[in-house]
Order: structure tokens, then C-alpha cells, then sequence
């Protein structure tokens, strides 16, 4: 979307400084939601029971996805 805004702008000028005030904008947003995600976040990682419950579903989750994506890869090179 931002490519095709750009290509309609007018002049050179206008076009960097539509793409600078989107990547400030965007950087801007990215922080805020950031700060705003994380600081709950940090506060239950402060939590053993669910660090660990959120590390063991992570690991498992991870190791299926990596079964069900690998062994088919593996088979088909045997």
C-alpha cells in the first residue's frame, strides 16, 4: 500500500516525506504496542507456575510442528 501511495504523489520531496513520516509513524506505533503488550506480559513472567506452563505448551507445540513438517521431508529423502 505504501508503494502504490507513493507513486502518486507529485515530487520527489513529497515522496520522502510521506515515506519518513510512515516509517517514523510505524516505528512510533510498533514501540507504543510494544510497551503496552510487554509490560503485562513481564508482570506474569514474574509468575513461575506460568513461565513454566507457557514454556512446556511452546516446547510441545514446537516439537509437533517440527514432526509434522519433518518426517514427511525426511521420508521423501529416503
Amino acid at each position: 500500500m505504501t508503494a502504490i501511495v507513493v507513486t502518486t504523489l507529485p515530487s520527489t520531496m513529497t515522496r520522502l516525506g510521506y515515506l519518513l513520516l510512515f516509517g517514523v509513524g510505524s516505528t512510533a506505533a510498533m514501540a507504543a504496542l510494544s510497551g503496552l503488550l510487554g509490560w503485562p506480559l513481564a508482570r506474569l513472567g514474574a509468575n513461575v507456575w506460568f513461565t513454566r506452563t507457557v514454556s512446556l505448551v511452546v516446547g510441545c507445540t514446537s516439537t509437533a510442528l517440527g514432526l509434522v513438517w519433518g518426517v514427511p521431508t525426511v521420508g521423501d529423502a529416503l
